[in-house]
């Protein structure tokens, strides 16, 4: 059974052995393998930093991280109704609709904390992510160009957004 919670401090060394092995599993993500040098501790402190406008959702099976999805709204009021998302899911995991579900928990939070839109990067390639993000109700609002540099190539980035409906 994988269930879905907010992320608690006694989870950082849990997290962070999780981000290193999603950096050696996928090619989606922003770090390169081996390139994160983050400590536990910089986790626990990001994990107490976390608040009305930022909180870190992970997925479990087994006690063990297999997904996560991070909200930061902005902090000013010109744009704290706006906020960026990152998820991840282990590879073993795809396909079961953990990203659905991590996503429905973000938007669940952002809508309790009155977010208008909710934004995100994605590289054009990544197709099984792109649909699933459209899927959800994100569209492409513009493209980033070259704007990875990935195993010697250039890589462009589709910016995509969704407004929520707030009350």
């Amino acid at each position: 059974m994988i269930s879905i919670r907010p992320i608690q401090l006694e989870d950082a060394t849990l997290f962070l052995a999780f981000m290193k092995q999603l950096d050696l599993e996928t090619p989606y993500m922003l770090y390169e393998p081996n390139e994160r040098s983050t400590s536990v501790q910089e986790v626990e402190n990001e994990i107490i930093r976390l608040n009305e406008t930022k909180q870190i959702f992970i997925a479990l099976a087994q006690e063990q991280v297999i997904g996560f999805i991070m909200i930061k709204s902005g902090q000013l009021k010109r744009n704290r109704h706006t906020a960026y998302i990152v998820i991840g899911i282990r590879a073993k995991y795809h396909g079961l609709g953990l990203g659905t579900r991590l996503l429905q928990t973000a938007e669940n939070w952002a809508i309790q904390k009155q977010i208008h839109r909710l934004e995100l990067t994605v590289m054009t390639h990544n197709q099984v992510a792109l649909a699933l993000y459209q899927k959800m109700g994100f569209e492409i609002e513009g493209i980033c160009k070259e704007n990875l540099y990935i195993d010697g190539k250039f890589v462009d980035e589709y910016y995509m957004g969704k407004l929520l409906a707030v009350k």
